[in-house]
């Protein structure tokens, strides 16, 4: 019976973790991307570089083109999301004091920042976590067969040295990953057959 309420709490412990669940693209946002490398013009004697230093370029592909940028390899851009629609983001580097275009088909990573848990939760969790290790532990080093007194002696014991860990723990800031893109497929009527019409949209 205390085996079976020992994983009851492990899945509670899992599923109440941060991190787990898709973030959702906001305006106002703090926001980090990397992108795709940076395209060869077709045009070089055309293209026109804007801006760039160790962590992005910005660059005019064409006279007909406004600018867009790129992050450079392994390098992330970190700003405010400023806007956003279905073919490009607007984010506001603070460093640059600018607001730079980015186009969605040439990002590879997206985050957004989202608030840390508080000091409470991670003690809740830590109590939860020492008291569960703390059954297992206790119920599994008898000889005979565990009982439930053992298995709750052994979390009497170890929540309260979970809770203290889960208080020292400062609580911070993380990224979360954005949405992946949603794929639409459907039948779109042609003059003589149908054909498949896939959408992709963030």
């Amino acid at each position: 019976m205390w085996r079976a309420a020992c994983r009851a709490a492990v899945v509670v412990i899992l599923v109440s973790s941060p991190g787990s669940a898709k973030a959702e693209l906001v305006p106002g946002e703090q926001i980090r991307l990397m992108t795709a490398p940076a395209p060869e013009p077709s045009h070089p004697d055309m293209a026109r570089i804007l801006h760039e230093d160790s962590t992005t370029i910005t660059m005019r592909l064409s006279p007909g083109d406004g600018p867009s940028t790129w992050t450079r390899p392994g390098r992330w851009m970190v700003g405010r999301l400023v806007a956003l629609d279905k073919r490009q983001l607007r984010v506001e580097l603070q460093a640059l004091r600018d607001t730079l275009n980015v186009r969605r088909e040439d990002i590879d990573s997206l985050q957004v920042r989202a608030p840390g848990r508080s000091r409470g939760k991670g003690a809740l969790v830590g109590a939860m976590t020492g008291a569960v290790l703390g059954a297992v532990l206790y119920g599994s080093s008898s000889d005979n067969s565990p009982s439930a007194d053992e298995a709750a002696m052994g979390a009497f014991m170890l929540a309260p040295l979970g809770l203290l860990i889960g208080l020292a723990t400062p609580p911070g800031n993380e990224w979360k990953d954005v949405s992946q893109p949603h794929v639409h497929m459907g039948l779109a009527p042609g003059p003589r057959r149908a054909a498949v019409a896939v959408t992709v949209e963030f």
